[in-house]
């Protein structure tokens, strides 16, 4: 912890040109082109890059097992995955307490959720593209403390949440339901454990109304043009500092 990452391996898709014969782990032996690539900016970083025709499921668990032996991580790591490589047979990714789910293509929620139930010790959850689907209130996202997400539900997990920090993406805000997010929070009814929300709107829908949130907030608070601050939740003292801006809302708990 405290330390940041680096990558050691690098595995990608190419077509190759003077490929060998490789054996990796019990079950892949393939065709492949292995090289050593030096950073131009540091030449002390160094990272393995590997390249195969088709990263299959064959290749994804023999090289997390062969990382697994190599490395023997007993501590959480983090995953950076592309989405499009979420299938039905995935490896045993060992303890994952953070991932990050990137590319350009969009990614199934029954997809997304069957992948999530392989990881009990998730934290931290970056979607960043679209998710595509009907969300739930059982929905596995629901289980990570720290949540972000780009796409079009987003205020139903909002409203769901239980964990600490959440950023929205391009989100339908609906200021009713924001409102009532608020005072829930404010009242100590429901999202005990929140400390942070950022919500982007989605451009291509009508601008945030901040009349609409702040209009209709109690008492206890001192209001600014474009934000508030809560005085102090009688049950546990803690304070909220909101700004509501046409395009973006921001929310902070603190004591």
């Amino acid at each position: 912890k405290g330390q940041r990452s680096r990558t050691i391996i690098k595995v990608s898709e190419e077509q190759m040109r003077h490929a060998v014969r490789v054996r990796i782990g019990e079950d892949f032996d393939g065709l492949a082109k292995i090289q050593m690539r030096v950073s131009k900016r540091n030449e002390n970083k160094q990272h393995c890059r590997i390249k195969v025709n088709q990263i299959d499921e064959t290749l994804k668990n023999s090289l997390n097992d062969y990382f697994k032996t190599l490395f023997q991580y007993r501590e959480s790591c983090t995953l950076l995955m592309d989405v499009s490589k979420i299938s039905e047979r995935m490896p045993n990714f060992g303890i994952v307490n953070e991932i990050f789910l990137v590319g350009k293509s969009t990614v199934e929620l029954k997809d997304l959720e069957r992948f999530l139930t392989q990881l009990p010790n998730l934290d931290t959850l970056s979607i960043f593209p679209i998710i595509k689907g009907d969300f739930s209130d059982t929905s596995k996202i629901l289980k990570a403390q720290n949540v972000f997400i780009n796409g079009a539900f987003g205020m139903n997990i909002l409203k769901n949440f239980t964990g600490r920090n959440i950023k929205l993406q391009n989100v339908d805000v609906v200021e009713a339901e924001l409102l009532e997010i608020l005072r829930k929070w404010m009242k100590n009814e429901a999202f005990q454990n929140l400390e942070t929300i950022i919500i982007t709107n989605n451009l291509d829908m009508k601008p945030i109304k901040i009349e609409l949130v702040f209009d209709h907030l109690p008492t206890k608070i001192t209001k600014g043009p474009e934000y508030f601050t809560y005085d102090a939740r009688e049950s546990d003292g803690k304070r909220a500092s909101v700004r509501v801006f046409e395009e973006c809302v921001f929310f902070v708990a603190w004591n």
